[in-house]
């Protein structure tokens, strides 16, 4: 029987967020990866990118940023072209806001 603490379970709330966020369900994938990265692998890098990922949609860019960054600071995120890519737009996102105001 898997728990929400289980590590076995990782997978399927990783994969979970991950479906979330394809339907832009963006509160959904992000209640989904804090929880796994609190409460199962605080270093999951899937979970972390998939909270960025959520954060964007809720345009908290500084919130998706904060994820990138902790997510570079697992080791599993290192030379992921996926968060490198997600970085580029946020940072776009965050330059268009600036020019906005």
């Amino acid at each position: 029987r898997l728990t929400t603490s289980s590590p076995a379970s990782t997978p399927i709330y990783a994969n979970l967020a991950a479906v979330r966020v394809k339907q832009w369900r963006w509160k959904g994938a992000l209640a989904t990866a804090l929880m796994l990265t609190l409460e199962i692998e605080p270093s999951h890098a899937k979970a972390l990118y998939r909270k960025a990922q959520a954060h964007r949609g809720l345009k908290e860019l500084e919130a998706a940023l904060a994820a990138i960054v902790q997510a570079r600071e697992s080791r599993a995120a290192t030379g992921n072209s996926d968060m490198a890519s997600l970085e580029g737009f946020v940072k776009k996102d965050l330059a268009k806001l600036e020019e906005a105001k």
